[in-house]
């Protein structure tokens, strides 16, 4: 620029332009200092640190806790149930979703993993009878006063505090919703997902969700595109189970219209999906009608023909 022949407002517009130009040159630097020393935990890194970064985790991961369900065929499947994992439960209603998920409750008090249960399908009365007078070591919230997922994590920490609660159990997602917004359902549940997978990766604990159906067919095997409004259901969790009660194939269709379909006292658990072994498979369970659990099917025992309620 010739000096000689600009006005001073063109002058002044100049040095204002140099001047910024210095100061982002020297922001520039700085922001350049601040990323040299960044040690955050998404900081980028080379392979070998890298690698030894999955070192690491890998050793704390062993010496890390399993849950197991003292159910020999699902442990086989499973591997044991691990800290951050989401565990789908479904089935139809009356099926014995909450029934197995009280089994896996006193199965895992048994071996000290203690839980923390959010009831919105029953009463906390009703849910605690359902346990009889042999009561398991569990938490609770004495009232269910919101179902928002800030709330919950709320609890969560909570009972971790007080109890040292490894497990959740919620029966079941629907509740969750809230249906008053007009809102995608499929998007909306998608979104309750991915929050409950990172509170179970945030805190370290395992957490049981129990959903419902779009299928109301009982003698047709069920598969993961049967759970019920959204296919991220599925998606963000680690495991998938059904549960769905036997009944008498021999009696007549007439017999079933007019008495309605009699139940066997037998119910089979499928492993759906397993997001770390690939196991798949199907387990045989009883009923004990004593104390109102699930336990390993045993051929020997000849009370097939009771029937049991959810």
């Amino acid at each position: 620029m010739d000096i000689k022949n600009v006005s001073i407002e063109e002058l002044e517009q100049e040095l204002q332009q140099v001047e910024k130009q210095y100061k982002a040159d020297e922001l520039s630097l700085e922001f350049k200092k601040i990323l040299e020393n960044y040690r955050g935990e998404d900081e980028v890194i080379d392979a070998f640190k890298a690698k030894q970064f999955i070192d690491e985790i890998e050793k704390k991961e062993k010496n890390s806790w399993k849950m197991f369900s003292k159910i020999p065929q699902l442990d086989y499947l499973s591997g044991g149930f691990h800290p951050g994992n989401l565990i789908i439960l479904t089935g139809l209603t009356g099926q014995g979703k909450t029934c197995f998920s009280q089994t896996l409750t006193k199965n895992f008090s048994e071996n000290n993993f203690f839980s923390l249960w959010f009831t919105y399908e029953v009463t906390l009365k009703d849910f605690l009878e359902k346990f009889g007078d042999d009561l398991p070591c569990f938490c609770v919230p004495k009232n269910l006063i919101d179902n928002k997922i800030v709330w919950i994590e709320r609890k969560i920490v909570e009972a971790i505090v007080k109890y040292n609660i490894k497990v959740v159990f919620i029966d079941h997602l629907h509740y969750l919703l809230n249906l008053q917004e007009k809102q995608n359902i499929s998007f909306a549940i998608g979104e309750i997902m991915q929050k409950i997978k990172t509170i179970a990766l945030k805190y370290n604990i395992a957490i049981v969700l129990i959903t419902h159906l779009t299928k109301t067919k009982f003698e047709e095997a069920i598969k993961l595109d049967d759970i019920r409004d959204s296919s991220f259901i599925a998606q963000y969790s680690d495991f998938v189970m059904a549960i769905w009660r036997l009944t008498y194939e021999e009696r007549k269709r007439r017999d079933n219209f007019e008495n309605g379909i009699k139940f066997r006292n037998e119910a089979v658990l499928s492993v759906l999906k397993n997001r770390f072994s690939g196991k798949l498979g199907n387990i045989k369970l009883s009923h004990n009608q004593t104390t109102g659990l699930f336990e390993v099917f045993d051929n020997n025992k000849n009370d097939n023909e009771q029937q049991y309620e959810n």
